[in-house]
């Protein structure tokens, strides 16, 4: 808990800075594009259910909403790195109370520029303190790393829009605070998402 309560002020902490990001000096205005940092936000489905209500409804381990803060790095005119850190979560309400599965992620992904406007990148996701929790219990799964794949296009010099892909998988830690690795228990929590872009 005191771990996540860190991580937590430490994604804080980040998306605070960058407020104060300035300027530097005019060669570096002349080169925007060779570190340039940027706010994502998203929507993902997919994963195994981890909670659903009697209208169908569903909380999977690879929903729904995410945001973070990245820093793409042009290697050359036709090859990035952008690596990101942020929150991914998903909630359900219902009569009985609410669900809600929550984790931090960071990401790596070799990004090559296929035309001006479009890009496609191949690299990994790491998933640390995922946590799900609803009014009968809670489950804590254990750091994962799996595949990511994107396809992004330009829309102007500051907005970018993408598809992408996560292939991961967790295995359960503990439930009710019991540990569990004994068992192996595996959740799949691989989606499909939608991504907006915008850089600072």
């Amino acid at each position: 808990m005191e771990s996540r309560i860190l991580l937590k002020a430490l994604f804080s902490a980040i998306l605070l800075s960058t407020s104060s990001i300035t300027t530097a000096s005019e060669y570096e205005s002349q080169q925007p594009d060779r570190n340039q940092p940027f706010f994502t936000a998203g929507l993902t489905a997919g994963g195994d259910t981890l909670a659903e209500r009697t209208d169908g409804t569903e909380l999977t381990a690879g929903g729904l909403f995410y945001g973070g803060i990245g820093l793409n790095i042009q290697l050359t005119q036709r090859f990035d790195i952008r690596t990101v850190f942020g929150y991914h979560f998903d909630f359900l309400d219902s009569s009985t109370g609410s669900a809600d599965f929550d984790r931090f992620y960071f990401e790596v992904l070799p990004v090559i520029h296929l035309t001006d406007k479009a890009r496609i990148g191949i690299g990994m996701l790491h998933i640390i303190s995922a946590e799900y929790s609803d009014p009968f219990g809670s489950m804590e799964l254990d750091n994962a790393t799996g595949l990511l794949m994107e396809w992004s296009y330009e829309l102007s010099s500051s907005l970018s829009w993408g598809i992408r892909y996560s292939d991961i998988e967790y295995t359960v830690k503990t439930i009710d605070g019991f540990n569990v690795e004994l068992f192996n228990l595996k959740v799949d929590g691989g989606y499909l998402g939608v991504s907006v872009y915008l850089s600072l």
